[in-house]
């Protein structure tokens, strides 16, 4: 009997770990961020902040699978944008392989935004947690690996030079399954390069940034940190089905 409450409490405590409503992963070592917030039952806000110049692109991507190296991607879900002080553009893309980077037919983020300041590019989006887009999305109900770019040169639809270009992907996967409604965010968002006003740009074509140098180390591995956190329905039923099942093993 209380062999299965344990497992019960094991159960109940995995699930917890999975709900992950809002929270940060952060890579010290590459100064990369990405925070992110549930609004609704189907809709969730990134903010994603990495070193740039006017002359780069950084991209955010999401993938069912490891990637090692920025030549390995395949079948990813990705987010590219860049800021050379007079355009700025935030664009939902596929990437089928290293050798295959389209702008998606359908578009689906909303409140985007692309902000240089003090050498970081922040980079502002929503997007459904389902996508109606099946073709060219990946839905994040389940959890996926998330992977980061920064210092890109070049046409954004080809291989980036690998000369500077930053390459990373966070130890703990997103997990947004367990997440149900929760308030929605202020449309101001401090960073650590200053507060961003969100503001909702769309370009759809492809731009091509010069080379540019940079100082940043192009290291494939990073030590990240990550504090998820948030609430949720789920959550909730868990932690009161835990509490429950530790009294009874306590007190059976």
């Amino acid at each position: 009997m209380q062999g299965l409450l344990k497992l019960f409490l094991l159960a109940g405590l995995f699930t917890i770990s999975l709900a992950q409503c809002s929270g940060n992963f952060t890579s010290s070592t590459q100064q990369v961020t990405l925070d992110w917030t549930v609004i609704d039952s189907n809709t969730v806000n990134f903010i994603y902040t990495a070193p740039s110049t006017s002359s780069q692109y950084t991209a955010l991507a999401f993938s069912n699978q490891l990637i090692t190296s920025a030549l390995s991607l395949a079948n990813v879900d990705a987010v590219y944008a860049g800021d050379n002080g007079a355009v700025s553009f935030v664009q939902d893309r596929w990437i089928e392989s290293a050798l295959s980077n389209q702008l998606d037919a359908e578009q689906n983020l909303q409140n985007t935004s692309a902000s240089l300041s003090d050498d970081f590019l922040t980079v502002n989006f929503t997007r459904p947690i389902i996508s109606p887009d099946k073709n060219q999305d990946l839905d994040l109900n389940t959890c996926k690996y998330v992977i980061y770019l920064f210092n890109g040169t070049g046409a954004v639809s080809s291989i980036p030079s690998l000369d500077s270009l930053g390459f990373g992907m966070f130890p703990m996967q997103l997990c947004l399954q367990y997440c149900e409604d929760v308030p929605s965010p202020s449309t101001t968002t401090p960073s650590s390069t200053g507060a961003v006003t969100i503001s909702t740009t769309s370009v759809q074509s492809s731009p091509s940034f010069s080379s540019g140098s940079s100082g940043v180390s192009a290291t494939p591995t990073a030590t990240p940190t990550s504090t998820p956190s948030g609430a949720s329905a789920g959550m909730i039923a868990s932690i009161l089905l835990i509490m429950i099942a530790v009294a009874i093993v306590l007190y059976v």
